[in-house]
């Protein structure tokens, strides 16, 4: 059991890490966002790896690039967290014909925003398509990977973070990124798989193509 002493100490150091993030986050917001994200993207691929626990062998290649894939969708994601708020009142304002909206109605729209347009437009228009890139797939790729992957991510969003953002939302802009941080690893964990399998068959596509074999009339088609 920890002593009163211990724990009274671990809750000081974490406290300040906490202020010493805030901090940076306040002076060097870029830079420590970007770093983060690049931290728990790692982290998080690598938690997918060792899961599948299909080699023993690190495929550190994918694990660089979900990272740097997690930077631009870190930045996006930010951008979101920092006005979610005002997005939110300017929704509900001509609604409600006065400028006092109450908290549990702001979270909510703010919340609807973020599941049904925010995150259909960052996992459409950024996440598959930059993941189906660096994974070595052609642009015209691009269009099926969105359509094969952006309801499963969509409803994975939901599951994840449906709860975590009734906190996040609570919480002031300014430490929702230091939030989401802490449910951040478990997300990226679950999507280091879905972005390392963005485009992954394409090189037997178009090796097919590139016989004249038509894919769609095999009689056992290979599962995309």
């Amino acid at each position: 059991r920890m002593s009163p002493l211990n724990g009274a100490m671990s809750s000081e150091v974490l406290q300040t890490i906490a202020a010493s993030y805030n901090t940076c986050l306040i002076a060097h917001p870029l830079i420590t966002k970007s770093i983060t994200a690049f931290s728990l993207c790692s982290t998080g691929d690598l938690i997918a790896q060792k899961r599948a626990g299909t080699s023993t062998d690190i495929d550190w290649g994918r694990v660089c690039r979900f990272a740097l894939k997690g930077v631009g969708s870190s930045l996006i994601w930010n951008c979101w967290y920092e006005s979610a708020d005002d997005v939110a009142l300017d929704v509900l304002r001509p609604l409600s014909g006065t400028s006092e909206v109450s908290a549990p109605i702001r979270i909510g729209v703010a919340m609807l925003i973020d599941q049904f347009i925010w995150a259909p437009l960052a996992f459409g228009s950024y996440d598959i398509p930059v993941a189906t890139l660096l994974n070595g797939a052609s642009i015209r790729r691009v269009p099926s990977e969105i359509r094969s992957k952006l309801g499963g991510m969509l409803l994975s969003n939901a599951m994840v973070w449906t709860p975590a953002n009734l906190i996040i939302y609570t919480v002031p802009p300014i430490y929702r990124v230091g939030t989401s941080n802490l449910v951040d690893i478990l997300w990226q964990s679950l999507m280091a798989d879905v972005a390392a399998d963005c485009g992954a068959d394409a090189d037997v596509e178009e090796k097919s193509e590139s016989r004249g074999v038509n894919i769609d009339a095999d009689p056992q088609p290979v599962r995309q």
